[in-house]
């Protein structure tokens, strides 16, 4: 996949005829994927035009795909390019007829985009402008929303699911596990004592975190997948954190990784984060987790 880093004013026509998608994307879950099936369905070369960071957001929130994950997940969808447009001030200043008249510039034969698609400074335009505005050459079309149990799919419903440790439900309208990444590094070695090491993970982005718990999941260093118990939480029987750890126990693996990129992608939620009264305690309830863990392997790791 061609990826074309951007500010929207210097932009150069496509080579093919193109379907261009339009969002922020972050998720790439169920909703955006119907742009892109639809963008597919025309028979077209297949873009997507997206941003480095949230235009709504503030610069530091959190995120349910880092612009890494999110150019990964566009590839495995068959999206041929993508426009990464940095979210800077003249970005920011362009009106909406700015849009479009980039929009035409890059030769685009077809929009696609949801009905809350909003574009230009302030957030002017809408999907209403980009399918009857005066100036466009272009044939947009707005797509459905998708929905789950009655309601749209949206990345903010998504956040507020993991934040309540809907994993299952959060993982439906992504269609497929939430996922985040980090660099393994060095911890206190508690694990280890206890007859259960873990990989501690620096994260490589301000990730939405799932509930305060015990999770199934895999971990996947390289190319190679592993199933796991992920606790996500304060540790607060022993030597507790002031911010919330990422801590992997990979069944069955003695492979030293310290400085690896772990991606870990979350299956099922068992329980949320407990204070026990005695180290004894946790390590029963730890070992109570890996039976239940591994009793769900057949049905979750595949």
């Amino acid at each position: 996949m061609k990826v074309i880093i951007t500010n929207l004013v210097d932009v150069k026509r496509f080579d093919k005829d193109t379907a261009l998608c339009l969002g922020f994307f972050d998720g790439v879950h169920r909703g955006h994927r119907s742009l892109i099936e639809a963008a597919k369905a025309t028979g077209l070369e297949v873009a997507v035009l997206t941003f480095d960071r949230s235009p709504k957001a503030k610069l530091e929130a959190p995120l349910l795909t880092t612009v890494e994950d999110r150019l990964h997940l566009f590839e495995q969808l068959g999206v041929t390019t993508t426009l990464l447009v940095i979210f800077e001030d003249k970005v920011k200043s362009l009106s909406p007829e700015d849009f479009m008249a980039s929009l035409n510039r890059l030769g685009v034969k077809k929009v696609f985009c949801g009905p809350d698609f909003h574009f230009g400074h302030k957030a002017a335009g809408d999907a209403t402008l980009l399918k009857y505005g005066l100036g466009r050459n272009f044939v947009t079309t707005i797509v459905d929303e998708v929905l789950e149990d009655n309601q749209k799919i949206a990345s903010s419903r998504i956040m507020k699911h993991l934040q309540y440790g809907n994993i299952s439900i959060s993982n439906r309208m992504l269609g497929r596990p939430y996922s985040i990444k980090g660099t393994v590094i060095k911890g206190k070695g508690n694990g280890k004592k206890l007859g259960y090491p873990t990989a501690n993970l620096a994260l490589s982005a301000n990730y939405v975190l799932p509930l305060n718990g015990v999770y199934a999941t895999i971990a996947t260093i390289g190319e190679k997948r592993y199933y796991s118990m992920t606790s996500v939480g304060y540790h607060p029987t022993i030597d507790p954190v002031a911010r919330p750890l990422v801590e992997v126990h990979i069944f069955d693996f003695k492979q030293k990784i310290y400085k690896s990129t772990l991606k870990v992608e979350f299956l099922q939620f068992l329980r949320p984060e407990i204070t026990f009264k005695s180290v004894d305690d946790l390590v029963s309830k730890m070992r109570d987790d890996e039976t239940t863990i591994r009793g769900l392997k057949h049905t979750l790791f595949k």
